[in-house]
């Protein structure tokens, strides 16, 4: 794909075959700051790390925090973003810890070469690999291509339930679309 598109697509056949088996194709987005400048990105998300840093201070082990020792909670937000022509309601959340709490530039951009390339995907069933807010399988999905699934950050142990999945399925429902299945998965180190 041309670097200016900021998006991986790729046949599922390069990997490996476990959980795959049923996969044609992958996309992801990429969260590189090139194409921060292009003309279709709106001038609120051009910047590289939508975060709060007040997720990185949740609540301490004394207790004496000014919440009553309930930590950091997260803030939500909903607005009309428009991705390669389309109107959406998203609902963004303000941190979560692997940046998948917004819609980041490179979508903008990634969602316009999908939309002049759909012939490649239609017919065929899309994982999308780090879905965040779901905005790009909402988008194929409203584009015609009938079979995707969402995926993201599987949550760990200590959060009480999977956010992003419930934020994927909410932005869905916002949209008057039916939440496609869901994948999780986790991240292994090997050092």
């Amino acid at each position: 794909i041309n670097a200016e598109y900021m998006g991986i697509l790729f046949q599922a056949q390069a990997l490996p075959a476990v959980a795959f088996d049923s996969i044609d194709i992958c996309i992801s987005m990429s969260t590189s700051r090139a194409s921060n400048n292009a003309h279709h990105v709106p001038a609120n998300k051009s910047m590289s790390a939508p975060v709060s840093l007040g997720g990185l201070f949740g609540g301490d082990d004394d207790g004496d925090d000014d919440d009553g020792g309930a930590g950091f909670e997260n803030e939500f937000s909903t607005s009309e973003l428009t991705v390669a022509g389309s109107k959406f309601l998203i609902r963004e959340m303000a941190f979560h810890r692997t940046n998948a709490n917004a819609v980041w530039p490179g979508t903008y951009s990634f969602a316009m070469w999908l939309q002049s390339n759909i012939g490649l995907l239609m017919g065929k069933r899309v994982l999308e690999l780090g879905s965040a807010t779901g905005i790009l399988s909402m988008l194929l999905m409203k584009l015609g291509v009938r079979d995707v699934v969402t995926s993201d950050v599987a949550p760990t142990a200590d959060e009480e339930d999977d956010v992003l999945k419930t934020n994927i399925a909410h932005n869905f429902r916002l949209n008057g679309m039916e939440p496609p299945p869901h994948w999780v998965y986790i991240y292994i180190y090997i050092l």
